[in-house]
């Protein structure tokens, strides 16, 4: 099981940045390490969430996070050097079932590149993005996430894949995925990244990391409150879920939901109370649903107040 308190390595290989952005985010590096707690959070906060993929799904967010943290566990184990490598349990899936852990790990990692490496604080899956707002695209080919930070109109598109090996093809149909974005918000993306985590020399968890040059023609336009509000939505349901079931403990600042993620460790999310509060309010207006009549002045007032919390979100 991979702990909260220790700290891991993967390998890195990146091509295709520009000068600039090569020395900005990478510097020669080959390794990324970090700890298991930010691995944890990750898997937390990427992802499509279950009661996304379908009404009829009825699934706690409790169980569904402790579900993947179980999927992390399953594939991932640390070598003697501290690197993550695949686990040998892996041999004894099939192809179907390897292909699905392998894209929960790509997601997770790129979660956790998208913060350590490109200083990202959110990642939001475009497929959530189309369930409330009913997003169209003229390209069939089209990235995963949208990442971005609050305090700045900065945006970066990710295809993140998983796969046991990298060939060509699947790199040039990922480059092409993150190509098809050319503006969002009225800003062209500071990059289009390919992620994908792959099994390594020696099992090891690699990410080949890829900067294509856009070319694509697609225009988003999502109000920055309602990205807000799919990063943390599921999230917040889980405190909503838990404080049904009086499992929440409540301070005068923050709300904690503790999570047990191995036998022997807790992790526990902490939600500040006016986030809480603000993502309430936020969910009562049902804007969420109807995108083409979102009163705009609901919206920046939403936003406003968000950029006022400070720490509304953090774990231990």
């Amino acid at each position: 099981m991979l702990s909260l308190r220790k700290k891991y390595k993967i390998s890195i290989d990146y091509s295709d940045f520009n000068i600039h952005d090569a020395k900005r985010y990478f510097n020669g590096m080959t390794e990324l390490e970090f700890t298991g707690k930010e691995l944890y959070e990750s898997v937390i906060t990427c992802g499509m969430p279950y009661f996304l993929l379908t009404a009829k799904i009825l699934i706690s967010r409790k169980e569904e996070i402790k579900y993947k943290t179980y999927l992390l566990n399953t594939a991932l184990e640390v070598n003697s050097h501290r690197y993550l490598i695949f686990s040998n349990k892996m041999c004894y899936l099939d192809s179907t079932e390897c292909a699905y852990v392998n894209y929960y790990i790509g997601m997770f990692i790129t979660k956790l590149v998208s913060s350590k490496i490109f200083g990202f604080d959110y990642l939001v899956h475009l497929n959530i993005i189309k369930r409330y707002m009913g997003v169209k695209f003229n390209s069939r080919k089209r990235p995963d996430l949208i990442a971005f930070n609050k305090n700045a109109n900065i945006y970066s598109i990710f295809e993140a894949k998983g796969r046991t090996r990298l060939d060509n093809k699947t790199l040039i149909n990922a480059k092409k995925q993150t190509q098809a974005i050319k503006l969002i918000n009225m800003s062209k993306p500071s990059n289009g990244i390919v992620s994908a985590v792959v099994h390594g020399a020696e099992n090891k968890v690699k990410c080949y990391l890829r900067d294509p040059e856009p070319e694509g023609s697609e225009i988003l336009n999502i109000p920055r409150s309602l990205l807000i509000w799919l990063y943390y939505e599921p999230i917040y349901l889980l405190f909503k879920e838990e404080e049904k079931e009086k499992n929440i403990e409540k301070y005068a600042n923050c709300m904690n939901a503790p999570i047990r993620i191995n036998d022997n460790e807790t992790l526990t999310i902490s939600m500040n109370t006016k986030l809480y509060q603000l993502l309430s309010e936020y969910e009562e207006s049902n804007i969420r649903n109807c995108y083409k009549r979102i009163d705009e002045n609901i919206a920046e007032k939403f936003f406003e107040d968000f950029q006022k919390i400070s720490e509304p979100l953090k774990m231990e």
